[in-house]
């Protein structure tokens, strides 16, 4: 089902707003939800000549298809612990969709649904325009790590206790690199962050963990 999200009941942005999200993700969101992600369908309305073809399947590309119908979208979903609310949305548009999970889903849901939903875009465009893409499964994976990343930079908690050393990237002469910081927590306890990319800077993988030992940084890092 697809249409003018006037038409549908208004979504409560302010909560939306609130969420704890980076700000590009929300932005993304009011996107989704005002229907003007330049998704094929989109674009092809006001450009003739842009194919409106879904890059995954060819099948016409609106949101609700590159985020839910396509089976390229339904193979991130359907094995994930989201797709209870990828259920939700089943023969609505992206406005009943979101009004849906506002309604029944609780902040923490809806946070890691609507950052996956982000990364399937972000995905949809790395293949549309590097013709790559990461596995299915990987989506889920990444879009939570990244929240978790983004988490912690926001913890008020986590308090950075570096020396004064700087170093410059260099990048490997194969393989891959780890660049990993370290930080001592407020309430005791060391947090660690690793970051892979590979020789053309690429993001290949980021990991967070926390224990309980308090160690200092220099330590943590090695």
């Amino acid at each position: 089902m697809n249409g003018s999200p006037e038409q549908y009941e208004p979504i409560d942005w302010s909560r939306l707003w609130h969420l704890q999200l980076p700000p590009k993700v929300r932005v993304f969101v009011w996107r989704w939800g005002s229907n003007i992600l330049p998704t094929g369908g989109n674009l092809a309305k006001r450009i003739p000549e842009v194919s409106d073809e879904c890059p995954f399947c060819g099948l016409v590309e609106t949101q609700e298809h590159i985020t839910r119908d396509c089976d390229w979208a339904g193979r991130i979903w359907r094995p994930s612990y989201l797709n209870k609310l990828f259920s939700m949305g089943e023969d609505q548009n992206c406005v009943s969709w979101i009004c849906e999970l506002l309604d029944q889903a609780k902040d923490e849901e809806i946070c890691e649904f609507l950052i996956t939903v982000w990364f399937i875009w972000k995905e949809r465009n790395n293949h549309q325009f590097n013709n790559r893409k990461l596995e299915e499964w990987e989506v889920v994976e990444r879009a939570q790590l990244y929240l978790e990343e983004y988490r912690r930079a926001q913890d008020r908690d986590l308090q950075p206790a570096r020396s004064n050393r700087r170093y410059k990237w260099e990048k490997p002469t194969m393989g891959y690199k780890a660049n990993v910081d370290a930080s001592v927590l407020k309430n005791g306890g060391t947090g660690v962050g690793m970051v892979v990319r590979d020789k053309e800077r690429k993001f290949v993988m980021a990991v967070v963990r926390r224990t309980r030992v308090t160690w200092q940084p220099e330590i943590a890092e090695a």
